[in-house]
């Protein structure tokens, strides 16, 4: 007997808006994690539906939280409540619509969003309602720590996924016998990826299997146990399969024979491939996509015109009109989708017949799982399908031809990678997030069966398989919408780039969990699918509108319940806080790799975004420290960008005209010298170019500048204008010593030089 039955309506509603809730988190959040493993095609839709319903259900019952805060990040005291229980138990179910009805928008619309995040946004709203902002805890343990991470995460998840798949880019894909190589390399892997794998379900997903308290002993018994294991059943029984698959090309051998395992090793020579098997090995997984390295003839390929679109939806309507005569109902000549041509079988049979009947419940209850995702984000054949379709991913082959293309035999070892990955971190999800949709409904059943409300409360088993199943519903009605609004329209995708980049994002999510940091699955996903796609060596190769498409949804759940003096213009607007760290995040991560990349080709500008890396680096940590150990005066003025006043910017942005003095000695090379030359040189010749085209001094141009900046920082005045004065005196009685030789040595090439090209220092022509 309920002890509020007075309230059974609230519990009603709660499992209704719970279902909504958890079925958004099938739909957005699980699917976002399976499109790389999808797009790479190291999945297809079918395999991918099937492990997530076994490893999202089974990590929400088998391994979920038995007892969930009640108040979800501790964002408000549950003890304000005690007084009048019933006043939270309102709230959570307010929180439940807030956060289900903007993950139903955000889904339909094809945007990822952490589901983490959205109901920490509905709780917000109710702590603004019921208790005031004053009892929110603002502080770098509650609110202000998840909207800082929402720029360093995907930061460090590119960072990861980068240096992973450099790795395996240097290291096996561009070596010769790549595939030989890959067969060596793919242990270690599978190594370093159960080992990241074992940790995040023993740090993050596996509540109810109580691994909190485990020593460093258990812990590091348990990794190195389950690596022994996979390294085991890889030489056990894939990699005779594989060798025999792959390197032999035996194309008699089944998928299912990789349990014979060793005895493999002895089966006899590989037959004759018949005459007209046009099939292959394996399956090809650049086929429809423009790559770096294909043909002239290959890449030029685009999309049919409109007339054949057009003639494809007549077909469709046609087939909808005519089936009372059970005529075929395949147009010929024409590449419909795998989605249409499911439609049109369905339509084979007038609906009033049994077999017509049966053929389209089969359609709508597997609409969802019969589709080719690769197709519908849009290739060479097919039109982009989806909300927004036409602006995010119009004409992608721009994007993808910059993305080069390897082995086919070496990229398939890399899909048993992918789907490790996918699988095990779809365990942990389960486990950890399945909490967002059933945490509300276990506090509100709780309050309705006790009239209690504790700050934790008993999760129930029903209540986790209730998730768990609506979870696996989301994804298997409605989760191909977001797949394909990711994927390829970010970047080309492959089994080597998915493993990368799943890998990275998992690795990032492992150390932001031992460090109690509140990361977003999504936002890793997807910072590691940009860091990826920057190996390729220039930036064309990610589709950057679908970038800001992503991340324009990251401030919007939250920020729909903040208080007015937390809005944008406030001294603590959150908004400004998030959007300050992802500024700096992006900065840091894009100039890291863009510093590595110009000094690995020998570039010496890869000072310049060395630079802005590490300042970036410092501006960050300013709020950091601040948000750490005086949260009561942390603001976005913490970050000190623009706080300092404008000497301070002024001074670091002429600081980077140092970098003009190091130009023009990697231009001059041996012409330069830091003292005047009175005899010319056998080597010494004129340089005009380069750097020394915008200034014909450009060291004393840098340092002239450079060395103001310094001054500003001083912020006295009288000292700035004597520095100044002195330095132009200086620099003016030497530059005219200086040019007195040069003239000597070089003639008239040199005043024609002189006449062209000024000093760009002020009244020093």
């Amino acid at each position: 007997m309920p002890a509020l039955p007075q309230f059974s309506y609230i519990f009603g509603f709660g499992l209704i808006f719970a279902f909504l809730d958890a079925w958004n988190i099938g739909a957005n959040d699980v699917a976002n994690s399976f499109a790389t493993s999808v797009s790479s095609r190291s999945l297809t839709m079918s395999q991918a539906m099937l492990i997530a319903t076994v490893c999202e259900f089974g990590g929400a019952v088998l391994a979920g939280s038995r007892v969930s805060g009640t108040i979800k990040n501790n964002i408000i005291p549950a003890s304000a409540f005690q007084s009048n229980p019933s006043v939270l138990m309102l709230g959570m179910l307010c929180a439940l619509v807030g956060s289900s009805l903007w993950l139903t928008l955000a889904t339909k619309i094809g945007l990822p969003v952490s589901t983490t995040h959205s109901i920490v946004g509905g709780i917000i709203g109710v702590g603004f309602a019921s208790i005031g902002s004053s009892q929110i805890d603002w502080s770098w343990k509650g609110v202000a720590q998840i909207f800082a991470t929402w720029g360093i995460a995907p930061a460090i998840s590119a960072g990861f996924a980068s240096i992973i798949f450099l790795i395996t880019k240097y290291g096996v894909l561009e070596r010769k016998n790549s595939l030989i190589k890959g067969l060596w390399m793919i242990p270690m892997y599978f190594g370093v990826t159960t080992a990241i794998l074992v940790m995040s379900i023993v740090w993050k997903g596996a509540a109810s299997l109580n691994l909190d308290n485990w020593g460093t002993a258990p812990t590091v018994g348990t990794i190195f146990g389950c690596v022994g294991g996979v390294l085991l059943l890889y030489a056990l029984f894939l990699l005779p399969y594989l060798y025999r698959r792959l390197y032999l090309e035996d194309w008699t051998i089944k998928g299912w024979e990789v349990i014979k395992g060793p005895l493999l090793w002895f089966r006899g020579d590989v037959p004759p491939m018949p005459e007209g098997n046009t099939q292959g090995v394996i399956q090809d997984y650049y086929r429809g996509h423009a790559t770096k390295n294909d043909s002239p003839d290959a890449s030029s390929q685009v999309e049919a015109d409109s007339d054949r679109e057009t003639c494809e939806k007549g077909a469709l309507r046609r087939a909808a009109s005519k089936t009372d005569h059970g005529s075929e109902t395949h147009p010929t000549g024409l590449k419909l989708t795998r989605a249409e041509r499911a439609k049109l079988d369905s339509l084979r049979n007038p609906w009033n017949t049994p077999a017509g009947f049966l053929d389209r419940l089969k359609y709508y209850f597997l609409r969802g799982v019969n589709r080719d995702i690769v197709e519908e984000q849009g290739g060479k054949d097919f039109k982009p399908q989806g909300f927004a379709a036409s602006f995010l991913a119009r004409d992608m082959s721009k994007y993808h031809k910059h993305v080069k293309k390897y082995d086919n035999k070496t990229e398939h070892l890399y899909s048993f990678l992918q789907v490790m990955t996918a699988a095990v971190a779809s365990f942990g999800h389960g486990a950890n997030d399945v909490s967002n949709g059933v945490g509300p409904l276990a506090a509100i059943y709780q309050i309705w069966r006790t009239n209690n409300a504790g700050s934790k409360s008993e999760v129930p088993i029903w209540v986790l398989a209730y998730g768990g199943a609506a979870i696996t519903i989301g994804l298997w009605t409605y989760g191909y919408n977001m797949m394909r609004n990711l994927g390829n329209r970010l970047t080309l995708h492959s089994p080597s780039r998915g493993f990368s980049m799943e890998l990275g994002a998992a690795l990032t999510i492992v150390i932001a969990t031992r460090l109690s940091l509140p990361v977003s699955t999504t936002q890793c996903i997807t910072g590691a699918t940009v860091g990826v796609a920057l190996c390729s060596g220039t930036l064309r190769a990610v589709n950057w509108r679908m970038v800001v498409w992503i991340y324009s949804s990251q401030t919007a759940a939250p920020s729909l319940y903040v208080n007015p003096q937390y809005l944008p213009g406030g001294a603590k607007s959150l908004s400004g806080i998030s959007l300050h760290a992802y500024g700096l995040g992006i900065a840091l991560g894009i100039c890291s790799l863009l510093s590595a990349e110009l000094a690995y080709w020998g570039y010496g500008i890869w000072r310049a975004p060395f630079f802005v890396a590490v300042l970036s680096l410092f501006h960050y940590l300013e709020f950091d420290s601040t948000a750490r150990y005086n949260p009561s005066d942390a603001s976005t003025s913490s970050f000190l960008l623009l706080s300092n006043g404008i000497g301070y910017s002024i001074a670091h942005a002429t600081a980077m005209l140092e970098l003009v003095r190091v130009a023009a000695m990697r231009k001059a090379k041996t012409n330069f010298n830091h003292l005047v030359q009175f005899y010319k040189k056998d080597d010494h010749e004129l340089v005009t170019n380069g750097v020394y085209a915008f200034s014909r001094h450009p060291s004393y141009f840098g340092f002239f500048w450079w060395a103001l900046g310094t001054q500003v920082v001083l912020g006295n005045v009288g000292c700035f204008v004597a520095y100044a004065v002195v330095l132009w005196k200086f620099f003016s009685h030497r530059i005219m010593h200086e040019e007195r030789h040069l003239v000597q040595f070089f003639g008239n090439a040199y005043i024609d030089y002189r006449h062209r090209v000024p000093t760009r220092i002020p009244f020093i022509r």
